[in-house]
This record gives C-alpha cells, sequence and structure tokens, in this order.
C-alpha cells in the first residue's frame, strides 16, 4: 500500500505540473491579488483535473488507448492560442476576456471570466485524461487516486498563484506579455517535445 500512495503521489505531483506553471503566469498578470481569487482559480485547477482523470477511467470501457496519442496536440494547441490572446490583451487594453480594474481598485487586481478559467482548467488537464485511462488498466483504488489527483493539483496552483503574485509585483506590466510568452512555450512544449 505504501508503494501506492509514493506512486500516486508522484503521478499526482507530475499532473500538476502545467496547472503550477499556468498559475504562476497568472498571477503575474494580476489575477491573483485577493486570496478569494486564488482559491477560485486554484479550486477549478483541481475541479478539472479530477474531472478529466475520471473521465480517463470510464473512457477505459467506450474508447481505445489510441485517443491519448494526440492529447499533447490539443493541450498545446490551446495553450498557445490562449497565450497569444494573453498577450494581445495586454498589448490591448480593451480586451474582453479579461476586466480592467480602475484605478481606485488597483490593488484588487484584474478578474478572469469563468469561461476562460474553465478552459485553463482544461487545457492543463487533459494529461490527467490520458493518466486516467492508464491507471484504470494497472490499479483498482480510484477514490483515493482522484482526490490525490484534485488536491495536489488544487494546492500547487494556489502556490503557484501566489508566487507569480510576488513576482509580477517585481516586474511590474511586462508581466502580461512574459506570461503571455510562458503559456506558449509551455504549447509548443506540449506538442514538440511530448
Amino acid at each position: 500500500m505504501n508503494n501506492y500512495l509514493v506512486i500516486v503521489m508522484l503521478m499526482s505531483i507530475a499532473l500538476a505540473m502545467d496547472a503550477f506553471a499556468v498559475s504562476v503566469t497568472l498571477g503575474m498578470d494580476g489575477m491573483a491579488h485577493r486570496w478569494g481569487n486564488r482559491l477560485k482559480i486554484a479550486g477549478t485547477f483541481g475541479f478539472f483535473q479530477g474531472l478529466l482523470f475520471i473521465l480517463g477511467l470510464l473512457s477505459l470501457r467506450f474508447v481505445s488507448g489510441e485517443v491519448t496519442v494526440y492529447n499533447h496536440l490539443i493541450a498545446g494547441a490551446f495553450l498557445i492560442v490562449l497565450g497569444v490572446r494573453m498577450i494581445k490583451e495586454a498589448l490591448d487594453k480593451s480586451g474582453e476576456g479579461y476586466i480592467e480594474v480602475s484605478e481606485k481598485k488597483l490593488s484588487q487586481g484584474k478578474q478572469l471570466s469563468f469561461k476562460v478559467i474553465a478552459a485553463f482548467g482544461i487545457v492543463t488537464s487533459i494529461d490527467a485524461l490520458a493518466a486516467g485511462i492508464t491507471y484504470g488498466l494497472i490499479y483498482d483504488f480510484f477514490i483515493v487516486a482522484v482526490l490525490c489527483v484534485s488536491f495536489v493539483a488544487l494546492f500547487l496552483s494556489y502556490i503557484g498563484l501566489t508566487f507569480g503574485k510576488k513576482l509580477g509585483s517585481l516586474i511590474g506590466n511586462k508581466a502580461n506579455i512574459l506570461g503571455g510568452l510562458m503559456v506558449i512555450l509551455l504549447g509548443m512544449h506540449a506538442i514538440f517535445f511530448n
């Protein structure tokens, strides 16, 4: 049982790395100035990580493993599109996905729409779909794995958002563009190196 828990923890940490990296980026972009915003984003990431892991487990009954061959291409393409959108909106202050805050509320930062948070949550969790399929072929203890995958993603995302907030305050408005570039690089990595 100890080996099983170590494997589940390592798998959960590995799956949460994309969510962590995107969380740092969102924190730098000013999306995480309040703990409630950090909790909302991290909770969304944890939810989708667990949901896609469950869908992977369930899909064993319906699809073959060949579908998972393309998951890195799908995730990479979406990350590149989202990164380009972040840069475009950083350069064009009238972006509809991000709500600019008036100068009076500058300390509260910007807000992400639920649609954008969900898109980031799904894109960073596509690997969990493949992991759920693979996990289901080998192990039977699903509840522990799903809870661990979800909680680790939530926890690491919250840490990433907090770190990104501090880093963003150090580098100022260049954080928006740097964040978009980081998301694009994650997408390129997913496409070309997985």
